[in-house]
């Protein structure tokens, strides 16, 4: 499927998009129709786009940290109480069982005491690195609902063939960590 759509074009064209109330319920317009079938058409596509982000994500914290030779990640969705005491659901990221590479230039930081690697510090500092991007990893992953929890093992020596360019494909990452992706696999049937 190709879709070309000129954003200017589609914001004069839609822009009285609308649902109209009636006794029998809600319906939207033709404009807002418009725009819900497009939404459903690139749904599958966006979601591919967001899993080629977490394979881009994936492939970086590797470019960025030459020393790293393979980390897990875990995923998951938490319900946090704020100060007003209202509820909302969180996405988390976090880095553990951290390994550098034999004989690697390990930066000072990440020794402890005796001059060996601390996988702890490790950790902290790829999570420091990710942060911001916890929902961005979380979401082709976990749905969202709470307690929803994914484990991800990364490997250098697995994404060895594609880091070797320098510029990675997060698609590509993605058909090599997780070939059986319901992303991957939409997609795939789409074109078939």
């Amino acid at each position: 499927m190709t879709i070309r759509l000129d954003p200017a074009v589609a914001q004069r064209d839609l822009v009285d998009a609308d649902y109209l109330a009636a006794a029998q319920g809600l319906a939207p317009n033709a404009d807002a129709q418009q725009i819900i079938t497009l939404r459903h058409a690139l749904r599958p596509y966006e979601n591919r786009l967001d899993l080629a982000w977490a394979g881009a994500a994936v492939a970086q914290v590797f470019l960025r940290h030459p020393w790293l030779r393979s980390a897990r990640l875990d995923l998951w969705t938490e319900t946090v109480c704020d100060d007003t005491g209202g509820m909302f659901s969180t996405h988390c990221a976090r880095f553990g069982k951290v390994l550098a590479m034999e004989g690697a230039q390990v930066p000072p930081d990440l020794l402890d005491d005796d001059g060996a690697f601390d996988p702890h510090a490790a950790a902290d500092l790829l999570d420091t690195g990710h942060e911001d991007e916890e929902f961005d990893l979380c979401a082709p992953f976990v749905e969202g609902h709470n307690g929803e929890a994914v484990t991800l093992d990364l490997d250098r020596d697995v994404l060895a063939p594609l880091l070797a360019g320098g510029v990675v494909s997060g698609l590509a990452v993605a058909r090599l960590l997780w070939p059986n992706h319901e992303y991957i696999r939409d997609l795939q049937q789409a074109k078939a």
